[in-house]
């Protein structure tokens, strides 16, 4: 049995594609809304691709004043050592922003360090290395880039063309194989390539719809998960994957996965037109839903696990459950909502 809560709701402004927390509780939201402009000669549109970086600290109680990107925020990913923010956006390129405290309120703040030119298309989705600290970056040509810290700037240092024939939603490192890449891509396909010997090693078929999640960690050992607008969860096996352990329907397309930091059996999933959904994950790999909210919103890119400890002391009884907080957000609603999540002891 479990039950959440909402906390709080905030209005984003423009659209909310994605919603990250960073490891002192302090929450991100970026923000992408593409305003239809004149005909170009050939008689398309042309559009702006606004977009902005939304802060909540740990101790705020409202969201700060977007921080101004040069284009739409599709995806963001916090360093996972070092105080350093990844930010993909639609023009292709990467910010990276430096995180820390402001020296007047002692709040979080987030301060660019350095900007990326990427890809000619759109970076779609980002993810760090958690051994050699370098950053993944897919985008809408199909490809991916290795972006690395040289010297002392990041720059790509490889770029992986037509890896898949469509957009390249989710991209994610094996958490044991530096040198491991998954991707996933509206053809439908979840890819392995070896970035040191610049190959595929698997083409993994088996979605009915776009690949948009790919998860490899430390707690799943030899096994990935993915989601795909088919609507389903899949769990395979990295060392045989043709076909899935297992899997299950979650009703809207699986956007984002997330593993509970303080309990990784749990898995929060948003899942686009249906909300978001809370799934255990059982030792045999078996998935089952033990929890859905946001039905009533419209499109849920976005969802995160606070990483840290935020317990009241009404809410903090051993006896019924385990409480947990997460964050989702909602794109043409415009909101970024906080919740509690109550899973109790069986």
């Amino acid at each position: 049995m479990s039950l959440s809560s909402l906390l709080k709701s905030f209005d984003t402004g423009l659209f909310a594609a994605t919603c990250e927390y960073l490891r002192d509780g302090s929450l991100l939201c970026g923000t992408y809304q593409l305003l239809s402009g004149p005909e170009n000669e050939n008689g398309s549109q042309v559009g702006t691709r606004l977009g902005g970086l939304l802060m909540l600290s740990a101790e705020a109680a409202e969201l700060k004043d977007p921080l101004e990107m040069s284009a739409g925020v599709l995806d963001i990913k916090p360093h996972p050592t070092d105080n350093l923010v990844a930010v993909m956006l639609a023009d292709g390129s990467v910010n990276l922003m430096a995180s820390g405290a402001s020296e007047t309120a002692g709040r979080a703040r987030l301060m660019e360090q350095q900007r990326v030119a990427v890809t000619e298309g759109m970076c779609l989705a980002g993810a760090w290395s958690c051994k050699v600290g370098s950053l993944s970056v897919s985008d809408s040509k199909g490809g991916f880039s290795v972006v690395k810290p040289i010297e002392a700037n990041y720059s790509v240092s490889e770029r992986f063309e037509a890896v898949h024939g469509y957009e390249v939603w989710s991209v994610c490192w094996d958490h044991e194989k530096p040198d491991v890449v998954y991707t996933g891509g509206d053809d439908s396909l979840l890819k392995v390539t070896d970035v040191r010997a610049k190959s595929t090693v698997s083409t993994v078929r088996g979605h009915d719809a776009g690949v948009t999640s790919i998860v490899s960690d430390i707690s799943l050992d030899n096994y990935v998960l993915s989601g795909s607008y088919d609507e389903h969860i899949r769990c395979w096996d990295k060392r045989l994957l043709k076909l899935p352990l297992s899997h299950l329907k979650l009703g809207g397309g699986v956007w984002r996965i997330k593993i509970n930091p303080h309990r990784p059996n749990l898995l929060a999933c948003a899942c686009m037109q249906s909300g978001c959904r809370i799934v255990s994950i059982s030792d045999a790999q078996e998935f089952q839903i033990v929890e859905d909210f946001m039905r009533d919103r419209q499109l849920v890119y976005g969802v995160d696990w606070l990483p840290v400890s935020r317990v009241s002391a009404h809410e903090a009884d051993a006896q019924s459950g385990s409480v947990f907080h997460l964050a989702a957000c909602s794109f043409y609603d415009h909101v970024l909502d906080t919740f509690s999540f109550r899973f109790e002891n069986s």
